[in-house]
């Protein structure tokens, strides 16, 4: 979608530049296109009219048109990025325990090349309530993560793990799409199991393609920073 919408803002600089010329050289474009002067008008005023419509719904739609940006439950917002493109180079994870997550990526066909996923490190000593009923959930999921390499639609899948407690889950699909929501603290002695039904960016244009990269790199330092763990 990005690539059309570049490829018409080109054609419509292209037809500028005509329109310019035909009216800078009036004389030599009437003869080369064997009009009169009231037809040539009547082209150029044509062209005129079309770029201010066009420019009038594009000024319209950017008053009008909301962020792409959607609000869905955590499943839905999934499916729709995986009915959208079906396939993808890499899909990163960070979150606590991903046991929402891993089901919608396991129960689909979706085609991934590798899947990189960042669990927290629960300290089985720590004074919150259920730290070691979580860490042991951690482990499942580990298991179950790295087992989906055995998967046709899946070429590879790695788990690491980070120690600061998250406060927001993110699933990145190459630059295309961000799907991000937060985590709910239940008191302040327990995990915040609970979470808000995520938001999901569709990066369309340049600025969102730059903040999906964006989250991609701190991803990835993280990613980096955590390696052997």
């Amino acid at each position: 979608m990005f690539l059309v919408r570049l490829f018409v803002q080109y054609l419509v600089y292209a037809g500028l530049l005509v329109l310019f010329l035909v009216l800078f050289y009036w004389s030599y474009f009437s003869t080369l296109l064997d009009l009169t002067t009231e037809r040539l008008m009547a082209l150029i005023v044509a062209v005129i009219t079309a770029f201010v419509v066009y420019f009038d719904r594009r000024l319209n739609s950017l008053v009008k048109q909301p962020a792409s940006i959607e609000n869905r439950k955590l499943s839905e917002a999934v499916k729709k990025v995986f009915d959208s493109i079906k396939s993808a180079k890499e899909i990163r994870i960070y979150a606590f325990t991903t046991e929402q997550i891993f089901p919608l990526i396991r129960e689909s066909d979706f085609k991934v090349g590798s899947i990189k996923v960042l669990l927290h490190d629960f300290d089985p000593s720590s004074k919150m309530k259920h730290a070691g009923n979580l860490g042991e959930r951690v482990k499942h999921f580990q298991e179950r993560w790295e087992g989906l390499s055995s998967e046709k639609h899946v070429g590879e899948s790695e788990v690491r793990f980070y120690d600061e407690i998250p406060t927001h889950y993110i699933i990145s699909i190459d630059n295309k799409f961000l799907i991000q929501g937060f985590y709910l603290p239940q008191d302040e002695s327990e995990f915040g199991n609970d979470y808000v039904s995520p938001s999901v960016l569709s990066a369309e244009n340049v600025e969102e393609i730059k903040l999906v990269q964006k989250v991609n790199s701190w991803f990835d330092r993280l990613w980096e920073y955590n390696n052997g763990q």
